[in-house]
């Protein structure tokens, strides 16, 4: 099992670098060093997976990607978590308060990012929005000309889920896996 440290958890919040990539037709990847957040083209908009750690500089990374993609005239519509905790659920408050986008998360997991205790200099601003619907398994979220299967995955958080939804390359069709939590709890 992996070992969790201080010094671990303040790798994975280093902001000092992101990078972006469109790796389909339809689908981006915003990284920084340890965690990253997958955007989804569709005819409803646009949708956000995970949204790293809370800091605004995320949130304005992710802003980057949309606009490095040319997708800036599309909205932002949904936000959905594979998980509860912070460095996923982290940018949520700006893409509520800045697109009104839908959010979705596990009940479980909604219990347990806001039941995290607070830490010192850390924002709660993860805790700064509402889950408008709660996602369990075989759920289907309609994105217009795609849908995304909800899969539940506990492991890494009891209510953990991952998701199936098509993708597109050169005009070719294809099922992504976003598998939510790599290492179990």
């Amino acid at each position: 099992k992996p070992e969790l440290t201080f010094d671990t958890i303040k790798r994975m919040e280093d902001m000092s670098w992101f990078i972006n990539a469109q790796i389909f037709d339809d689908l981006l990847i915003v990284s920084q060093k340890e965690t990253c957040c997958y955007i989804l083209k569709t005819d409803s908009g646009l949708v956000v997976f995970d949204g790293i750690w809370p800091d605004e500089k995320v949130y304005e990374e992710i802003r980057n990607a949309i606009s490095d993609a040319g997708w800036s005239d599309i909205p932002v519509t949904k936000f959905i978590m594979t998980h509860g905790h912070i460095d996923h659920v982290g940018c949520g408050k700006w893409l509520v308060d800045n697109y009104n986008v839908k959010t979705y998360l596990s009940k479980t997991d909604d219990l347990l990012r806001l039941y995290t205790p607070h830490e010192d200099g850390r924002s709660d601003s993860y805790k700064e929005f509402t889950i408008d619907s709660y996602i369990d398994d075989g759920d289907i979220i309609d994105c217009g000309n795609k849908v995304i299967e909800v899969i539940h995955t506990p492991g890494h958080t009891d209510g953990c889920m991952s998701f199936v939804f098509p993708i597109s390359e050169n005009g070719r069709i294809h099922n992504a896996v976003l598998f939510g939590g790599a290492t179990p709890s």
